[in-house]
């Protein structure tokens, strides 16, 4: 089985998240002037697909590059869920039977059209903060969603990022599931080795898992 990639190519037309600078890219060296091409790029640590590490809401806690590889690679579980009501997972929302053996897990809600829209979107699926608080007693080391947002926009105090950060629960957002079905995959999430930094865009590949 191939590997299929996930994370949301990056180019200075991605939509980003309210209030923070595009990518820019600027050109240093050009093939016809210098013999090869040299670029000059400039993102955020949170533009596309991308790893949110416990000190961006936790304060003296890990860095992006403090991340367990172990949480980063291994089986994942791809759930399709569809809240009962409005735009936020609940516990009862999720079609999970038997937990054990489940480590990572990607939510598809169909979100991921709306990462290649030209305006960001607040209208998203996220977890409700009982929907977190689940994921950490159940022992997750790591979620994915299909939109930029594990919880919803404006969430005062940002009390779903915290539950997971807290708990050493790896974020990825901006996750492109379009080509994906609900199943078992290989996982391979790594972000940029940015050294004491909150986050980092991330290169994303899931495969299906024979059993």
């Amino acid at each position: 089985m191939s590997w299929i990639d996930i994370s949301v190519p990056l180019t200075s037309h991605l939509v980003s998240w309210p209030g923070q600078p595009g990518m820019r890219v600027r050109s240093l060296e050009t093939m016809k002037k210098d013999a090869c091409e040299v670029h000059d790029v400039a993102l955020t640590t949170h533009a596309g697909t991308h790893i949110d590490a416990p000190r961006h809401f936790v304060a003296h806690t890990d860095a992006v590059d403090e991340i367990n590889l172990d949480k980063l690679i291994g089986p994942a579980h791809v759930v399709a869920v569809k809240p009962k009501k409005g735009l936020e997972i609940q516990p009862s929302d999720l079609p999970i039977k038997q937990w054990k053996g489940i480590e990572r897990i990607f939510f598809l809600t169909g979100d991921s059209k709306k990462l290649f829209q030209k305006q960001f979107t607040a209208q998203y699926h996220s977890l409700s903060l009982d929907a977190a608080k689940l994921l950490v007693r159940k022992g997750i080391q790591l979620v994915g969603m299909d939109y930029f947002g594990v919880e919803k926009k404006s969430n005062p105090g940002h009390p779903v990022h915290k539950a997971l950060l807290k708990a050493g629960i790896v974020i990825v957002e901006g996750c492109d599931l379009r080509a994906v079905k609900p199943g078992v995959y290989d996982c391979i999430a790594l972000p940029l080795r940015l050294k004491g930094l909150d986050g980092s865009p991330a290169r994303v590949l899931l495969r299906k898992k024979i059993s």
